[in-house]
């Protein structure tokens, strides 16, 4: 098989040997641009789409934290001098408000706190037990030891809730 000299020179008109490589790489390197547009656009795509999933679990954190911190305060509450304890009572009181947001922002959406809100019936379901428990159990056991009379009626009451805590928290933490 022969080749077409006028082929070839025709290829290779006005360009040198420098010339093909520097052509050459300026086809790798926009084949490598075109590769990171690519990649960048996935990452932010990506970035968009789970920063709900990030808040979620920022927020799972704060319910975890703030029921310690309710537990600490609690059982320093049972201690407290008269003066220090409407303090200590207001600052439960804000924990326990705070730590209802975020439940009700994980379950249904909360964009001040960047929430999408659960659209997965079987997480929804899981987040309405987490909820019904908070309601039902935590948060007026909170507000029992708030109202007791005495570090003696208190005592049980709080070591109740220092036993829920580690277990409510877990569930909220696997749900997310």
């Amino acid at each position: 098989m022969t080749t077409n000299p006028g082929y070839k020179a025709g290829m290779n008109k006005g360009m040198g040997p420098k010339g093909r490589i520097l052509y050459k790489f300026g086809g790798v390197i926009l084949l490598l641009l075109a590769i990171h547009l690519i990649v960048v656009i996935i990452g932010l795509y990506t970035s968009k789409r789970l920063s709900g999933d990030a808040a979620e679990i920022n927020y799972a954190g704060s319910v975890r934290m703030r029921s310690f911190k309710i537990g600490f305060l609690l059982n320093r509450l049972e201690t407290a001098d008269n003066e220090e304890r409407p303090r200590l009572k207001k600052e439960v009181e804000e924990e326990r408000g705070l730590v209802e947001e975020t439940l009700y922002g994980l379950r249904d959406g909360n964009p001040k706190y960047g929430l999408p809100g659960e659209k997965d019936k079987e997480i929804l379901n899981q987040l309405n037990m987490i909820i019904s428990e908070w309601e039902e159990v935590i948060s007026p056991l909170i507000k029992r030891i708030i109202d007791a009379e005495t570090p003696d009626e208190a005592k049980p009451l709080t070591s109740r809730y220092n036993d829920n805590t580690v277990a409510y928290v877990s569930a909220v933490d696997k749900t997310v």
